[in-house]
């Protein structure tokens, strides 16, 4: 005996079998999804969508679609607009860090007090 029955209205498998998940729309009418950004289609975007939810679907084509008033539209990806870097070789370390010892950084450095010192010096400083 046979189950299956027919529908009353064609079902969208491609949706019922989509990973679905709900996003904000930004300002610039985009989307993230998986760490990228997906633009909505002009043809779709209306009067309020700006911050709104929408219904957004990673598809088993690996395509990007969301619901946007009540029909599926089909998100295209954005590609960053950064310049490409350029990068420098490495510079060699200078030896010459203290040029020839003439740094005087350390001129009146003192360690001939102890940390136990400087407890006794700052006690008799708070004392008056």
């Amino acid at each position: 005996m046979d189950a299956h029955r027919p529908t009353a209205e064609p079902q969208d498998l491609d949706s019922t079998l989509s990973y679905v998940e709900n996003r904000r729309v930004t300002n610039n009418y985009t989307v993230s999804w998986a760490g990228k950004t997906y633009q909505i289609p002009r043809e779709a975007v209306g009067p309020g969508l700006r911050s709104s939810w929408i219904r957004v679907e990673g598809r088993l084509d690996e395509t990007i679609w969301a619901r946007v008033g009540g029909q599926s539209v089909r998100l295209l990806r954005c590609e960053p607009a950064l310049p490409e870097l350029k990068v420098k070789e490495r510079e060699e370390a200078r030896k010459d860090h203290n040029r020839g010892g003439k740094s005087q950084w350390m001129k009146n450095f003192d360690l001939q007090e102890t940390p136990a010192d400087w407890v006794v010096a700052k006690a008799a400083r708070r004392a008056g």
